[in-house]
C-alpha cells in the first residue's frame, strides 16, 4: 500500500510538472478551460510578449511626427448625407451641429480679436 501511494504521488508530481512546463497549445487551452487561467509558464510568456510589444510601440511613437488630433467636431461629415438629413428632418446631424456651433464660436472670437486690434491701432 505504501508503495502505491508513493508511486501515485510521484506520478502526480511528474504530471503537474509536465503540464506546467508544456508549450502544447491544446494543454494550455485545456488548463484555461478547467482552471480559468493559463499555466504559470504561459502567463509569463504572455506578459513578456506584452512588455516587448509596449517597448516597440514606445520606440515607434517616439519616431513618429506629432499630428494634430482629429476630433469629431473638426472633421466634416459626408455633405450629401448632411443635406439629406437636413431635408428629411429639418436639422443637421448632432455631429454637424456641434461642428457648426464650434465654427461660429471661433469666428466670433476672431472677429472680436480683430476689432480689438483695429481699435488699438487707431
Amino acid at each position: 500500500m505504501k508503495r502505491l501511494v508513493a508511486i501515485s504521488l510521484a506520478g502526480a508530481m511528474f504530471a503537474t510538472a509536465g503540464l506546467a512546463q508544456s508549450s502544447n497549445p491544446w494543454v494550455e487551452q485545456w488548463l484555461k478551460s478547467k482552471t480559468g487561467r493559463y499555466s504559470p509558464m504561459e502567463e509569463g510568456r504572455l506578459k513578456a510578449e506584452r512588455e516587448r510589444a509596449e517597448q516597440l510601440n514606445a520606440v515607434v511613437r517616439e519616431d513618429m511626427p506629432r499630428a494634430t488630433p482629429r476630433t469629431a467636431s473638426a472633421t466634416r461629415a459626408n455633405p450629401w448625407v448632411e443635406q439629406w438629413l437636413k431635408s428629411k428632418t429639418g436639422r443637421y446631424s448632432p455631429m454637424e451641429e456641434a461642428r457648426l456651433k464650434a465654427e461660429r464660436a471661433n469666428m466670433s472670437k476672431q472677429e472680436h480679436a480683430d476689432s480689438g486690434s483695429l481699435l488699438g491701432s487707431l
